[in-house]
């Protein structure tokens, strides 16, 4: 249980350590690359998106068809979408004035990646609470 509870913390440590750089750092950068508020729209997102998986997020984790590890790894999946979804104004960025991709798509783009991330986030945040209630028996409760 303690090597579960570790690998937990870990993989959370870097997950989310890398998601909220990516996150204010993206604000900022795209506000400089004239997507006015692009970032501060995609970091709402998120949040809104995850506010609402939140209510019905317990069917989701606990449904046996799906389960507390495989949540976690849908979860993390969808937080890599949001980081690759910033691929596209990063190419757009160092691109040449011709090769460059329509503002309307990377808005799209960026748009939908944080709608992901927002399920995800919403389906990793009680598969991680229901993993450590799970780890946390009697016998257990006493080491920590």
């Amino acid at each position: 249980m303690r090597s579960t509870v570790a690998v937990e913390y870990i993989g959370f440590f870097f997950t989310f350590a890398s998601f909220n750089t990516l996150a204010n750092f993206s604000s900022h950068a795209m506000a400089e690359d004239n997507f006015q508020d692009l970032g501060f729209i995609s970091n709402g997102i998120v949040y809104f998106v995850f506010a609402i998986v939140s209510l019905f997020s317990s069917v989701i984790v606990n449904h046996r068809l799906m389960g507390l590890k495989r949540a976690h790894v849908l979860g993390s999946f969808c937080y890599l979408v949001y980081a690759l979804a910033f691929l596209a104004p990063a190419f757009n960025h160092l691109a040449s004035k011709e090769n460059t991709i329509p503002k309307i798509a990377i808005r799209v783009i960026v748009c939908t990646g944080a709608a992901i991330c927002g399920f995800g986030a919403g389906v990793i945040w009680p598969a991680q609470g229901a993993l450590l209630t799970e780890c946390a028996n009697g016998d257990e409760t006493k080491k920590i």
